[in-house]
C-alpha cells in the first residue's frame, strides 16, 4: 500500500469484523467526551490494519480537514484510493473526517522505532505504548509514523465523519 513509497511505506488490510468497529467506535465516543472536544460525530469507517515491516513510516500528514471545503461528494466507479472530499458512499456525502483513532497491536518488545507523533502547537508530541493502547486526536492534527528500525509494528487504524464544523 501507498504509491509513493517515499511518503509511506507498509501494508494495508481492511477487517469487516461488527464487534471490532463497535469496540473502536467506542473508544473513539469515549475520548471525544473525556477530551471535551464534544465534535459532532456520527459515521465510523472501516477499520484499517497496517504493518510497518523494518524501514516502513508513513510521513507527516493530515487524516482530513474539519470545513465544509473538505465535505465528500458522490463518486460514481472511483479510482482508488479515493481523495478524501470523495466517496462511492452515499451515507458519507456531507460528511468530514473528525476524529482518527490509532490501537497499537504489537508488544513493544517486538519492533523499535516506529513512534507515533503528533504535531499539536508547534510541538511534537511521541506516542509509545503497549499493545491495546489507543491515541484518539483531531484528524486534521498533523502526524507520522517514524520509521521502523527492527521488528514489525502493527496497529488498527479508524476516523469517525460527522458534518463540517461550522
Amino acid at each position: 500500500m501507498g504509491e509513493d513509497a517515499e511518503k509511506r511505506l507498509s501494508e494495508v488490510a481492511w477487517c469487516n469484523d461488527p464487534r471490532t468497529l463497535q469496540i473502536a467506535t467506542s473508544l473513539i465516543y469515549e475520548a471525544n467526551r473525556n477530551a471535551g472536544w464534544w465534535l459532532d460525530i456520527s459515521y465510523p469507517e472501516q477499520v484499517q490494519v497496517t504493518q510497518y515491516f523494518q524501514g516502513g513510516h508513513y510521513d507527516t500528514h493530515r487524516d482530513g480537514q474539519a470545513d465544509h471545503h473538505a465535505k465528500r461528494r458522490f463518486v460514481q466507479d472511483p479510482e482508488f484510493p479515493l481523495p478524501l472530499d470523495e466517496t462511492d458512499q452515499p451515507e458519507m456525502v456531507g460528511l468530514v473526517r473528525k476524529l482518527s483513532l490509532t490501537l497499537n497491536l504489537s508488544h513493544n518488545h517486538e519492533y523499535e522505532g516506529g513512534e507515533l507523533q503528533l504535531e499539536v502547537e508547534d510541538q511534537s508530541h511521541v506516542i509509545t505504548g503497549l499493545a491495546g493502547s489507543a491515541t484518539v486526536f483531531p484528524s486534521w492534527t498533523p502526524h507520522c509514523v517514524c520509521p521502523v528500525t527492527s521488528g514489525e509494528r502493527r496497529s488498527m487504524v479508524l476516523w469517525v465523519s460527522g458534518p463540517p464544523i461550522r
